[in-house]
């Protein structure tokens, strides 16, 4: 007899690891962030108690990207992660729930690939090919010897509950092998097919459950001095390792974008749109044993382990840099404890693999600005002040976000744009985009000692504000001018204190009191090589270190992407008038570029290329076609005082294919405001190699062609065809407005957007004498809308009210999202009525149901009989019952009629071909005011 439950199973050892190839829209901007691998207990170095292992990152401060997001600048030099750790053995039901959502994955991709067909009108013959195609997938899925196995008794501990899940699951899959295959032999209808496929879908997804598992999430942290910002949990399975591949997690040893989320109240909080951070990992779990599959996976870079320690340094009067102040001279990166290079020992098993260097601070990523044409240069304004003082009797002094100022710097006007490049803005702006007032000011007791508040208070001694101005390149910098400066500085680092979030720079300043240089010692790995750790004397205490990890890579490869913005739809409205004045920012990798605005609208159409050149990125191309990054569109309202309103953000996976000229198509992506759907976004983007690589193809693409603003457009086959129309509308009248700004509605008139285009009616003369319109129509006489249906855009019906002073302003607002359904086509008129006596004339069997088309019928009475008279509604109603009870009631209806009663099971109201029983004119609600708050409402 099986026991019912085992209360402990055996105890084995696993291996988590994790490679960052890249974090991007780093929210924490202030401090220096690292990121914490973690699973349970293990590798939480906030947990005294925990075993000191190699789970985190360098701290280090974040990068400007030129245009508005952070991110870390870790080069060719990837941060890696490891963490050893003990659980218990429940491989064989974590690989029985990898195999299932395996199976589900490919079933839910095969079902997307089949509607986009149907999106994109493909043929009949195409969508029922791909129907048959997703099955076969499935049926091979779940064939015996892919699916899951029974529960092996000799090598896991098994309970009753394991036996009968496998009974559920086999009973279960058994049913949808059964109806997979007669679908797949029988179906007539792509529609139908699908939802029935749906259907196995959800009925697969249920048995993805697992009640027995014990194994914890993976979790990534990230944190800025020392406390906990947000996070990202993966299951174990997803990441499990296993020998048989079917079993293996999706996400095993493959390169995924994932994005962190807050945690606690400001991870609940509707006010917290934020993305705090978007990491791109190479993460793998498995038992120490299978380790060598990890090691195995890196062919195009290698794993170096260093032994790291700084050289300090202080800056003392009349004498200059001399022995530091306030630490030891040789520390870690956080400077508490003292690491002498002569104090490294090797590891057991462990070889030093060459002597100490000297390497670039983590502060260096080269010049910001290179490898892009165009770039946003920053710069701080402060003012001081004593207690008591007004800040108009503040002189204004210039520097970076860490508070280094530039006596260089007397006046921003004075400022040339760099050699090869040229300002685009003709002056510095203020930025108001930040939680600050609205001259753009932030205010702090004292910059090094407590950070920044937008409202100011009487105890406050120091505010600073963000200038911006942009520049672009005029001709291509070479990349030696930057080893040639990084040599001129000797690697070294600067900060004004030493302090554990000291913020560091590579270029010095004229209050920098510190500095620092890193040094790096390799290891080398011998065959009984063990965990390595180095060990010093803190405090009458034994310190451990742990070396750091790093997947380095000799060359990146590099691209070009292309994200093609071409418009949206029921977006939210950011205004009070209902409308937003609109602009995408799109992310992608290190890189951020921004949209034009497009005012006083909900469907904007942008009709732009953003092009992202010379991107280096490390990864192996095979892995990118598996699991392309994914880029970021975030979408904002303009304002020009306060802080640009979050309309929702859009995050897709790029378009990237083996073969050279294979071009995108435009897709409609949902925008998503929290959890909330909040419109959508039309647009492509196409990630193109520009230098050899072993999967992709090079490509050299020319640049698309410019509008007048020096914008790019999106090109010719990936845009919309276009086909003209004309659109007509009868306005019949307004009800029920309320009130606007206090006044009632008196001249009310309807305007239509269209692609850009705007018809309006004359407005009512007298809202309550006559609330319709004395001239009913509004027509588009030649109007060019996109030939596929899906990308059909909105049609905007808008109220504006005539007042006086010749004020117009917008009281109400629809938008229609979709005009297919107006749509008129002459091949879909219905054919002319006719009588059963022409039809068989004609020589036609005539009946309803053979009809392609409702036609109406009408009866006719043999003028030879004389009996007609006896017949009733209720005799039509029994014929058309039609069953063996109510022939007797019918007598001989049938000789004299053909035509019968339409019998429903429901009210008419609720049959789609009776269109709710509604007139030919349809009633449009209309909306006023913002998304936020209670000005959202229907009037």
């Amino acid at each position: 007899d099986r026991k019912s439950g085992v209360p402990f199973l055996r105890r084995r050892k696993f291996v988590v690891h994790a490679v960052f190839f890249g974090a991007s829209m780093v929210s924490e901007k202030d401090g220096v962030v690292e990121f914490e691998l973690s699973v349970g207990n293990y590798g939480n170095q906030l947990d005294g108690a925990a075993m000191l292992q190699p789970s985190t990152t360098q701290a280090l401060t974040p990068t400007y990207n030129g245009n508005y997001y952070y991110y870390m600048s870790w080069n060719e030099r990837k941060p890696c992660c490891r963490i050893t750790c003990q659980w218990e053995d429940v491989t064989h039901r974590l690989e029985a729930l990898s195999v299932l959502a395996n199976t589900c994955g490919r079933l839910a991709s095969g079902i997307k690939r089949v509607k986009e067909l149907l999106d994109f009108e493909a043929s009949a013959k195409q969508c029922a090919s791909a129907v048959i195609q997703v099955l076969n997938v499935l049926l091979d899925d779940l064939a015996p010897q892919n699916t899951i196995q029974p529960p092996d008794r000799k090598s896991h501990t098994t309970t009753k509950l394991d036996l009968k899940l496998y009974e559920v699951r086999k009973a279960v899959m058994s049913a949808v092998i059964r109806e997979a295959t007669e679908l797949r032999d029988n179906a007539t209808d792509v529609g139908e097919a699908l939802e029935k496929c749906d259907e196995l879908l959800s009925r697969l997804k249920a048995l993805v459950y697992e009640a027995q598992n014990s194994f914890p999430d993976i979790v990534i942290w990230m944190l800025s001095s020392k406390k906990r910002i947000a996070f990202v949990r993966i299951p174990a399975y997803k990441l499990l390792f296993s020998k048989r591949a079917l079993a293996r997690g999706n996400l095993c040893g493959e390169c995924v974008t994932v994005n962190l989320k807050y945690h606690g109240k400001k991870g609940e909080s509707a006010k917290s749109p934020q993305l705090p951070a978007q990491l791109r990992v190479k993460m793998w779990l498995g038992l120490a044993e299978d380790e060598s599959d990890w090691n195995k996976s890196h062919e195009l870079g290698s794993i170096a382990v260093f032994a790291e320690t700084y050289e300090n340094q202080s800056k003392m009067p009349l004498i200059g840099w001399k022995d530091a102040v306030g630490r030891p001279n040789w520390t870690g990166s956080l400077g508490k404890v003292s690491m002498p290079r002569e104090a490294f020992k090797e590891p057991d098993g462990w070889t030093w693999g060459g002597a100490w260097d000297a390497v670039p601070p983590h502060s260096y990523s080269g010049n910001r600005d290179s490898d892009i044409d165009s770039f946003q240069d920053d710069i701080f304004e402060y003012q001081m002040r004593a207690p008591g003082v007004n800040w108009a009797r503040s002189e204004s002094t210039f520097g970076d976000v860490g508070g280094n100022i530039n006596k260089e710097i007397e006046n921003l006007e004075n400022i040339e744009a760099p050699p090869n490049w040229q300002w685009i803005d003709s002056e510095w702006g203020v930025d108001i985009n930040r939680a600050v007032d609205e001259e753009g000011w932030e205010y702090t007791v004292d910059d090094i000692l407590s950070g920044y508040n937008p409202s100011e208070r009487v105890y406050h001694l120091t505010r600073r504000r963000r200038w911006l101005r942009s520049r672009q390149k005029t001709t291509k910098d070479e990349k030696e001018a930057e080893k040639a400066q990084m040599k001129a500085f000797e690697m070294w680092e600067y900060a004004r204190v030493f302090r554990a979030e000291a913020k560091y720079h590579f270029k010095a300043r004229t209050f920098d009191m510190a500095r620092r240089r890193r040094w790096i010692r390799k290891l080398v790995a011998g065959p009984s090589a063990g965990p390595a750790h180095f060990e010093f004397e803190h405090k009458k205490d034994i310190y451990i270190e742990s070396p750091r990890m790093s997947l380095v890579f000799d060359q990146p490869y590099s691209y070009e992407l292309r994200a093609y913005v071409y418009q949206a739809r029921g977006i939210r409205s950011g205004d009070e008038s209902g409308m937003s004045d609109a602009y995408c920012r799109v992310s992608f990798q290190h890189r951020s570029l921004q949209t034009r605005v497009i005012s006083e609208t909900v469907m904007p159409t942008w009709d732009e290329t953003l092009v992202f050149d010379n991107l280096h990125l490390c990864e192996d191309p095979r892995q990118m076609l598996k699991n392309p990054p994914e880029v970021v569109v975030e979408i904002f309202d303009k304002d020009t005082i306060a802080k640009d309103d979050f309309l929702g953000r859009v995050g897709s996976p790029v378009f990237v294919h083996a073969n050279a000229g294979v071009q995108p198509a435009l897709q409609w992506y949902t925008i998503k405001h929290l959890s909330e759907e909040s419109g959508q976004l039309l647009a492509a983007f196409h990630l193109i190699a520009t230098s050899e690589n072993p999967a992709i193809k090079m490509q050299q693409l020319p640049k698309p062609p410019q509008t007048r603003e020096k914008k790019y457009i999106v090109p010719s086959g990936i845009r919309p065809e276009m086909q003209r129309y004309r659109i007509e509308m009868l306005t019949w009248g307004i009800r029920d407005m309320k009130r606007f700004q206090a006044l009632t509605i008196g001249n009310p008139a309807v305007q239509l957007e269209c692609c850009g285009e705007i018809k309006a009616t004359e407005p009512i003369e007298d809202m309550k004498k006559n609330p319709n319109f004395q001239k009913s129509t509004l027509v588009f006489e030649s109007i060019y809308l996109p030939k596929k249906k899906i990308y059909c855009p909105p049609l905007n019906i808008g109220v504006v009210d005539h007042r006086s002073f010749g004020r117009k302003p917008l009281v109400g607002l629809h938008c229609v999202r979709n005009l297919e359904r107006y749509q008129y086509s002459s091949a879909l008129s219905p054919p002319p009525m006719s009588t059963p006596k022409e039809a068989r004339e004609k020589g036609k069997t005539f009946s309803p149901e053979a009809a392609d088309e409702p036609v109406a019928v009408v009866a006719e009475i043999d003028p030879d009989k004389k009996d007609e008279e006896k017949f009733d509604w209720w005799s039509k109603y029994y014929a058309s019952i039609g069953n063996a009870s109510a022939a007797l009631k019918v007598g001989d209806y049938s000789k004299y009629y053909e035509d019968r009663i339409q019998i429903y099971n429901s009210n008419l109201e609720d049959v789609d071909e009776f269109e709710r029983l509604s007139d030919f004119l349809e009633t449009f609600p209309l909306m006023r005011g913002n998304w936020q708050g209670e000005n959202s409402r229907t009037i």
